[in-house]
Parts: structure tokens; sequence; C-alpha cells
């Protein structure tokens, strides 16, 4: 076999044919059906042109265990973003409440009840409420499985 040009060859005329350039071999190979269409093995160097598309998967990875993966993560979330909704609720509604000043361990510290009862410190834990529910609401919708 005779070594392989540097520069293709074109084939035909450039003109009429819409042929690509070809090597030698390559052409040979086409007409015996073992044309090289680039997504051959990205490690051969029997042909000297690019691979468009080479994707290997992991030969001991099966679906069933692909499957079997991405169901611990669907339950984290799904776990995940009812922790998150629970307790942004509390957060946002709870301390509006009577509940908030008048409970058994806040009517023992009456300095305590005084900071519980600013609307500012009530406005603050009813945000972090509001952001809680957000983390929960944006983890539910941005989930992927890749």
């Amino acid at each position: 076999m005779e070594p392989t040009p540097p520069f293709p060859q074109q084939t035909g005329d450039p003109r009429t044919d819409a042929s690509t350039p070809t090597y030698p071999d390559e052409r040979a190979r086409a007409e015996r059906g073992q044309a090289n269409l680039g997504a051959a093995d990205p490690l051969d160097t029997s042909h000297p042109g690019p691979v468009l598309a080479y994707v290997r998967t992991p030969s001991g990875v099966s679906s069933e265990n692909r499957t079997r993966s991405v169901w611990p993560r669907r339950l984290m979330l799904i776990i995940f973003v009812v922790f998150c909704m629970e307790v942004g609720i509390m957060l946002a509604v709870l301390p509006w409440k009577q509940v908030w000043t008048n409970n058994p361990m806040v009517l023992r510290m009456p300095s305590l009840r005084a900071f519980l009862g600013n609307y500012f410190v009530r406005g603050l834990f009813s945000g972090l409420g509001f952001v809680d529910l957000w983390i929960g609401f944006w983890e539910a919708v941005h989930y992927s499985e890749d």
C-alpha cells in the first residue's frame, strides 16, 4: 500500500462534480462499502480525517442502574422541596400570629418578648420565610437529571 499523500486529491471536475476531496485509500474503501463516515473509533489512525461525533456509553453501566441512581435524587429533591415549603410558610406566617409573642418561653423573658414583638424583627423572619419558599420553588423548577 502506498503512503497517504499530505493533501487530499480532488475527484472529478470541481465545477460539475459536487464530491468532496478524498484520499486514495478512502475511495477504495468506499467502493467496497467500508467507508469511514466519521463515527469510527477516535483512536483509529488509518483515516486521516476528523472524527465528527463519537459517543461512548459506559460499558459497566446499564440503563437499569442509571434508573436506580435517579430515584434517590428525585426522592431527596421532593423531601427538600417539601421541607423548604413548610419552613417557609411557618416563617412567613407565624411572626404575625399571637403565638409568636404569647407562648410559655417568651412570657418568661420580657426582653425577648419585646424584641420578637418588634415589627422589624417580624418582617425579618417573614422575609426569611419568603426566601425559603423561593429556594424550594426554584429547586423544584430547575431540577434536571443530568
